[in-house]
């Protein structure tokens, strides 16, 4: 009978601790760490990730001021924590767009403290307020900004939106203490390096609405990763109206047409562009609904992840952008599609642009490559004839997406970090040599 009873217990702690190893076994999700590089991973049709919409319209950087020192970082760990300072927190008071001579006040101009919030471009105030669930007059929410200069006082702290050609701004007082927000920075102080304030122009020329960026950033870490493809044919399947699409193949473009869309595919850089021929009436939705209804389509198909954030808005032709990012780090290429584009009509997607790779498999290197401090960037592109520094509005790191030039069967990507620069409204890598 002992015997019996024995077994039963060692047999059920057998079943037990099976179903946890089961459990962990499916639950283990690994996310950039080393692989096998003879796995072969299977086609998606997505990335496969809802996301929530705060996460997509972060900030690129924080840049705390005082006493003259200047201070940032662009971690996302910092970002995200002061964003949700903000949430559901009570606008009390509004100012009307005012030009920006009106900013630089004493309060301001001799501070001995100021925090300043920078976004890639321009966002709707509307959609700023949304996000955090601020309710305010809505006569009070029709305006674009790329900047936030918090003025921290006692009590409450006045956010001051600014536009991105520094010619205005427009100001919204709400209820958060200057201790809270000292206390996130404190919190994170081992975030924060050492950065440099440049002068472009007239209109960057005071501490309010410079351009800001790291010292100097020194040795910085070359990343390599194996792509995986996201399957064509089931992204096709998701966005065509009709079942009967012919298939063309010309070189390393195919085509894929139905009755009333059309969709590409090149495999040398892995983009996919989607367009529907339907006739659609011009875009009335303002920038506020263009840039949800973007959202709200890239959720419906999980075409988006964590990684990738709101990174512009092109009014005139009604399309958003979105990039990803890799260790606070945005990525362009000129070489691999890396960014997906929406562009919106009032009652439909027009256009629709992605890449169909993503990129969890990193492989373990030891490259790096040395980057220019900031003040030799600025005095580079001065004597360089062939820039007009008057015309830089932005200075960023950034991580530039190449194929490895030791091409193998792996097809391995670099993630090569570099200075980028906002140049007369288009972003280009900046690559000045040294004077030999």
């Amino acid at each position: 009978m002992l015997k019996e009873h024995i077994k039963t217990i060692f047999l059920t702690v057998l079943i037990i601790l099976s179903c946890f190893l089961t459990y962990k076994t499916w639950i283990y999700t690994p996310e950039f760490e080393s692989i096998d590089t003879t796995l072969s991973l299977p086609p998606m049709s997505s990335q496969g990730e809802v996301v929530s919409f705060k996460d997509t319209t972060r900030a690129y950087q924080a840049v705390h001021i005082k006493d003259n020192e200047e201070i940032g970082t662009m971690s996302k760990e910092f970002l995200d924590e002061f964003r949700d300072l903000f949430q559901g927190k009570e606008v009390t008071e509004v100012q009307q767009e005012q030009p920006i001579n009106q900013l630089k006040s004493e309060a301001l101009i001799e501070s001995n403290e100021i925090l300043i919030i920078d976004y890639y471009s321009e966002m709707p105030a509307r959609t700023f307020l949304t996000m955090f669930e601020m309710d305010t007059d809505k006569d009070h929410i029709d305006f674009n900004f790329d900047r936030i200069i918090l003025e921290m006082r006692d009590d409450d702290t006045i956010l001051n939106l600014v536009t991105e050609d520094r010619t205005s701004f427009t100001s919204y007082k709400i209820d958060i203490p200057k201790s809270e927000i000292e206390t996130v920075i404190n919190n994170h102080s081992d975030l924060f390096i050492d950065y440099s304030m440049v002068i472009s122009n007239a209109e960057t020329s005071n501490r309010l609405t410079a351009i800001y960026g790291p010292k100097s950033p020194g040795k910085q870490k070359v990343h390599q990763f194996i792509p995986s493809t996201l399957s064509v044919s089931t992204m096709n399947e998701t966005l065509f109206s009709s079942s009967d699409v012919e298939q063309k193949q010309s070189k390393d473009i195919t085509v894929y047409e139905s009755d009333t869309e059309i969709a590409t595919y090149s495999a040398n850089n892995y983009q996919y562009s989607f367009m529907n021929l339907k006739e659609a009436d011009s875009n009335t939705l303002s920038p506020y609904r263009t840039i949800e209804k973007s959202f709200i389509f890239l959720n419906g198909h999980m075409g988006l992840t964590a990684k990738d954030i709101l990174f512009d808005y092109d009014d005139e032709e009604s399309t958003v952008i979105y990039k990803p990012m890799l260790n606070d780090y945005v990525v362009f290429s000129d070489e691999i599609m890396s960014e997906i584009l929406v562009t919106v009509r009032k009652g439909t997607i027009a256009e629709y642009s992605r890449p169909m790779i993503q990129v969890n498999a990193n492989i373990p290197s030891d490259l790096s490559t040395t980057l220019d401090d900031l003040e030799k960037v600025r005095y580079k592109i001065v004597i360089d004839e062939n820039y007009d520094f008057s015309k830089v509005s932005k200075i960023i790191l950034a991580y530039e997406l190449k194929h490895n030039e030791d091409q193998s069967e792996l097809n391995v990507v670099d993630y090569i970090p570099s200075w980028y620069i906002l140049y007369d409204g288009e972003w280009v890598k900046y690559d000045i040599e040294d004077e030999s």
